[in-house]
Formats: C-alpha cells, sequence, structure tokens
C-alpha cells in the first residue's frame, strides 16, 4: 500500500512536470503565431510602400497656374513673356487645359508622368517632355524644348522655361 503511494506520487510528479514542459511549448507556439511571425522575422502583413515623388508632387501641381509678370517666359534665356501676356496652365490629374498659350501648348490635352525615382517629367499629348525644375505650394517652373509651329506669334523653336505661380 505503501509502494502504490510512492508509485502513485511519482507518477503524478511526472505527469506534471510533462505537462508543464508541453504547456509552456504550447503556450509559446501561441504566442510566436500570434505575433504574426513566421518564424524567420517576417511579418505576414506587406509594409507600406513609401510613396514617389510623383504621387508626394500632386497636391501642389494640382491647380491653376499664371506666368510671372517679369521672366515669366523665356525662350534661351530671352524673356518673351509680353508675348503670353494672361496665359495660364491648368493641372488635373490626368489632363491640362491651357489659355493664351499661343502655339506653344494646345488648348486642352492630356499627361502622364515619366517612370523616375529622382526627376519630376512629364508627357504632354502634344509631343512635348517637360521638366519641372521648381515646384512648391504656390510656384512651379517649368523647362522643355520646344521645335517650332510657325505663325506669327508666339512659338518660336527654343529651350523654354516657364516660371508660373498661383
Amino acid at each position: 500500500n505503501l509502494k502504490r503511494k510512492y508509485i502513485s506520487r511519482k507518477f503524478w510528479w511526472f505527469m506534471s512536470s510533462r505537462y508543464k514542459h508541453f504547456l509552456f511549448v504550447l503556450l509559446s507556439v501561441f504566442f510566436l503565431w500570434g505575433c504574426g511571425g513566421n518564424g524567420d522575422g517576417d511579418s505576414d502583413e506587406t509594409p507600406e510602400e513609401e510613396p514617389t515623388i510623383q504621387e508626394l508632387a500632386m497636391p501642389d501641381l494640382l491647380a491653376v497656374w499664371r506666368i510671372e509678370p517679369k521672366n515669366g517666359v523665356s525662350v534661351d534665356g530671352q524673356d518673351v513673356t509680353a508675348e503670353y501676356a494672361g496665359f495660364t496652365l491648368t493641372m488635373d490629374q490626368t489632363t491640362y487645359n491651357t489659355t493664351n498659350g499661343a502655339n506653344l501648348f494646345d488648348a486642352v490635352g492630356t499627361w502622364q508622368w515619366v517612370a523616375s525615382d529622382t526627376d519630376l517629367i512629364m508627357d504632354f499629348s502634344d509631343g512635348k517632355r517637360i521638366n519641372i525644375q521648381t515646384l512648391t505650394s504656390s510656384q512651379l517652373v517649368l523647362n522643355f524644348q520646344f521645335a517650332g509651329a510657325g505663325g506669327a506669334r508666339a512659338g518660336i523653336a527654343g529651350s523654354y522655361v516657364l516660371n508660373l505661380s498661383k
């Protein structure tokens, strides 16, 4: 009878010890699983991607832009702002509208970003590739080459810089 109690206690102690280890391992597995890890430090969730330079520029770009009164438009370094009096450029998500653009811009067109990690470059539907040199909440400076469209008013060939403000 005494031997039976001794074996019984030893058995229960042994079982309790195994049970404790099993419980510890089981809880550890649930803890690690609950953390979202898959064992190699990676999370099951995909991290949010950093916004591109183009995505960051959109809030400032989408607006109605007007030429600066002095040196608002230059061709090969020569001020031709007077040829574009009243010029405006309205930028929307994928379209643009201009007023008083003479032969330089279509009155209405579309545009899209050129893929770049470091520069803001747009392709306009009229064939122009336009570089944004400066973009703030109140200033936009554009640079592009224009082959010329003939005619008596504006639109001469050369390297254009447009200084625009809201």
